[in-house]
């Protein structure tokens, strides 16, 4: 047999999807730039050049397309920070906010919920 001299465009693609039309991206992607300050003072504040990583709850408050210097038009979102944390700490406590758990006491012998004894009357 001889040397195959033909070049990979000569041959037609064996590849089913080839033949389908190009789609666009189903969701379009955007560039996102913040703003707005925490909602409170940073107890243990970074260093002037220090870099740290936070966990941001963040509103978007406008969408725009926007045309960048090469003429390429982006979709840009401004997210309105709402909230802040340092990464790895926990968020300081709401004093507004109740309780999460009811304490509940249950009869054993009934299987009825009843009210915990107050254990400042008369108890040790």
């Amino acid at each position: 047999m001889g040397k195959d001299q033909t070049k990979a465009s000569d041959h037609p693609s064996t590849n089913a999807l080839d033949g389908l039309p190009k789609q666009e991206g189903l969701l379009e992607a955007a560039f996102v730039s913040f703003r707005g300050t925490s909602n409170g003072a940073l107890e243990d504040s970074p260093e002037l050049d220090e870099e740290r990583t936070y966990v941001v709850r963040a509103k978007c408050v406008e969408r725009k397309h926007k045309r960048n210097k090469d003429h390429e038009e982006r979709i840009v979102t401004v997210m309105e920070i709402e909230w802040m944390r340092e990464q790895g700490k926990a968020p300081a406590a709401d004093p507004n906010q109740g309780s999460l758990l009811t304490v509940v006491a249950n009869d054993e012998a009934t299987g009825e919920d009843v009210e915990p004894a107050d254990e400042t009357e008369g108890g040790e």
